[in-house]
């Protein structure tokens, strides 16, 4: 179930829970349905002008949409809403993609421990959890990979993570895919998008020549493209690993074509501390590589380039500096990802941790590739959302029909614990316009922020966030949840991966009845399981009465948590 949707105004929904003006409802908006991969703005919820009065809740808090003026300016008879918030109503004639059941900023808010309705919204983590590995091997405050690769007839997603190999030491493992994230009847999915989508291949090892190359972090990967499609990946070795007797970078590069791969040690990166970060740049042609960057013992943060053309690193890697300020202190590992706008031209942003308050803040690269070539900016209205390890970053080009696009960005929250027992923190997620960074410019600006803000949602390490332009719009996020041992074998922490981290997943989100589910309960709980007696529960056919279905397709349905 998505929680928080608009047209639902109940006090069952985590929007309405506290507004007082709401109870149980039957179904006013049985006529809406909303899928967020294909909205008509000009129809709104359906209503005429002259019900206008019944729409402002969409133009209130929570959820500040912008909503059509009641004289009908487009002459269509119904009240439209901007649900891209791109500021234009589009006709229906042109169908939008954005999220409805998401709140959005005042003017002048911020992104403050003080939101109490940062808490308010579970976002739509019921739809897009996907377990791909779960396992009692899986070490804590680490952060996945993964990429995608597209060449002939090539298209696949990886997912690349450290685990324990079971003699003391770890490995870097990886899983691959070649399914179709998009689609939300996978097998494994069971009609629903939820746990063990996909058809993954099981975990392969990153061999090396080393005699132990042991794992000190998670992965760090990049694609990148020759005439073959390439798999980069770099990680931090411990030393006295049987390798080295200081911390070094390790590096992985497969060609997905030949199955041939080459490994060895980053130059300079003796005294690394933290997780890297690599993206690409220019991905084929003259000038491509990929760039990687890494917090040393220093408390420095250094970058290096592995070159496409010559298929090496530079020679030695360089401390990072701000072109007034000179090189920068992080906390943590950075995040990176690389842009495209205007004309064309691609750059390449990075997400830091100061390490005096553990506030965020961004920098951006030379095109070509570089020292930073911008005044550094602090992400204005997260003074407040603090954390001590590596955020996700990713670009979203023409997100929600805005121009040139949005940059996103996750991270493990500090300000708010999670309600999950044994957690240090939470996830959460917001996104932000590219921002010039030039000097007098306004800053990096924050639009929504209850995408991803669930006090149920823990974390352990990291977050990574990854998106490939050429092959959709959809935002993948991979994170460990920290499950905890059981008794069982592999019931441990778990890999997951949300293919529509955005909130954009091709689902319906229709109005409820809560007197028809509260009925079908009530009788069930008097009568057993008699669908012929007490009738199907419109939220999740088949609970609680195993092997039933429901007439005429299969509506939303519950968490898969409550699944028989």
């Amino acid at each position: 179930m998505a929680n928080c949707k608009p047209h639902y105004q109940s006090i069952m929904n985590y929007t309405f829970m506290s507004a007082g003006s709401f109870s149980l409802k039957d179904q006013p908006w049985s006529s809406a349905a909303l899928n967020p991969t294909s909205l008509c703005e000009a129809d709104g919820l359906g209503l005429p002008p002259t019900s206008h009065s019944q729409m402002q809740f969409l133009a209130s808090a929570p959820f500040n949409f912008t909503i059509e003026a009641p004289n009908d300016p487009d002459g269509n008879g119904k009240v439209g809403v901007d649900w891209n918030r791109d500021g234009t109503i589009s006709p229906c004639t042109s169908l939008v993609q954005g999220v409805p059941n998401s709140s959005r900023i005042p003017p002048g808010g911020t992104l403050d421990a003080a939101s109490a309705d940062l808490r308010s919204c579970e976002w739509d983590r019921y739809r897009t959890e996907w377990q791909v590995d779960r396992a009692d091997n899986l070490p804590a405050n680490q952060t996945p990979a993964v990429i995608h690769l597209a060449a002939g007839s090539v298209n696949e997603h990886w997912l690349l993570y450290r685990a324990l190999d079971g003699g003391g030491s770890s490995e870097i493992r990886y899983k691959k895919t070649a399914s179709d994230l998009n689609n939300p009847n996978l097998p494994g999915c069971t009609s629903r998008l939820g746990h063990g989508c996909a058809v993954w291949t099981g975990a392969s090892v990153i061999s090396g020549s080393c005699t132990r190359p042991d794992p000190a972090s998670g992965p760090a990967a990049a694609a990148f493209y020759t005439q073959d499609p390439h798999v980069l990946a770099v990680w931090n070795v411990a030393p006295a690993a049987g390798c080295e007797t200081v911390s070094r970078l390790r590096y992985w590069r497969f060609n997905r074509t030949t199955w041939q791969y080459t490994e060895g040690w980053v130059p300079g990166s003796e005294g690394v501390t933290h997780e890297p970060s690599l993206a690409s740049f220019n991905i084929a042609g003259p000038g491509s590589g990929v760039l990687l960057l890494f917090r040393k013992s220093d408390g420095y943060l250094w970058q290096t380039r592995f070159n496409v053309s010559t298929m090496s690193w530079d020679a030695a890697a360089v401390k990072s500096e701000h072109y007034q300020s000179g090189p920068l202190l992080v906390a943590t590992s950075p995040s990176l990802a690389s842009y495209r706008y205007g004309s064309g031209v691609q750059g390449m942003r990075a997400v830091l941790v100061d390490p005096a308050n553990n506030e965020m803040f961004w920098m951006d690269w030379q095109p070509s590739y570089g020292a930073p070539y911008k005044q550094w900016w602090m992400l204005t209205g997260l003074s407040a959302r603090k954390t001590a390890w590596k955020p996700g970053l990713a670009w979203v080009p023409n997100a929600f029909g805005q121009q040139p696009g949005r940059f996103f960005l996750a991270w493990k929250d500090l300000a708010f614990q999670s309600q999950y027992a044994g957690a240090s923190g939470r996830t959460a997620m917001v996104d932000f316009t590219r921002g010039d960074g030039t000097a007098g410019a306004p800053p990096a600006v924050f639009e929504n922020k209850t995408y991803l803000d669930n006090e149920w949602f823990a974390i352990d390490g990291g977050v990574n966030l990854f998106l490939d332009p050429a092959l959709d719009k959809n935002l993948r996020m991979a994170l460990v949840f920290p499950w905890p041992d059981g008794p069982l074998p592999n019931d441990g922490p778990a890999v997951m991966l949300r293919p529509f981290a955005d909130g954009r997943f091709p689902v319906v989100l229709k109005d409820n009845d809560d007197f028809l589910v509260m009925r079908t309960g009530i009788c069930v709980a008097l009568r057993g399981c008699d669908p012929a007696r007490c009738g199907q529960n419109p939220l999740s056919p088949g609970y609680p009465c195993p092997g039933s279905t429901a007439p005429g397709g299969v509506p939303e349905q519950a968490p898969p948590e409550q699944c028989p």
